[in-house]
Formats: structure tokens, sequence, C-alpha cells
């Protein structure tokens, strides 16, 4: 899917497309790993997710343009 400015039209951004199937099978994906994540000392959950904010912070100013549009 292309995302495009309100304003003139111009492409912002290429994004996957999904629907009801890959919703689905993404719900399905995160419930059949969820037992196995829970099993993850806490520290360690802490460690990944200390990970997943460094690159949230390393993409701020892409995701800021994506989410004010």
């Amino acid at each position: 899917m292309i995302a495009r400015s309100p304003i003139d039209g111009a492409r912002t951004a290429t994004v996957a497309a999904g629907g009801t199937a890959e919703t689905e099978a993404a719900d399905a994906a995160a419930e059949n790993a969820f037992p196995a994540w829970r099993s993850v000392p806490a520290p360690r959950r802490g460690e990944y997710v200390r990970r997943i904010a460094e690159r949230l912070r390393a993409r701020k100013a892409d995701l800021a343009a994506l989410i004010t549009l």
C-alpha cells in the first residue's frame, strides 16, 4: 500500500497491506508464542523490551512522520 500526503498527494511511505487472513495468522502466532515468552526470565524480557525501545528511538523521525500524516 502506498501512503500519500493529503496535502499534495506526494508518496510518503510504502507499507505492507494485510487482510483478515494475515491478521488472524499474526494473532495465532502471538498466542502460540506466549507460553514460551512467559517462561523467559523477567530480566531477559526487560532486555528485549529495552532493545526494542532503542530501535524505536533510532527511527523516531520516520515514525513521527508516519503518525502525523
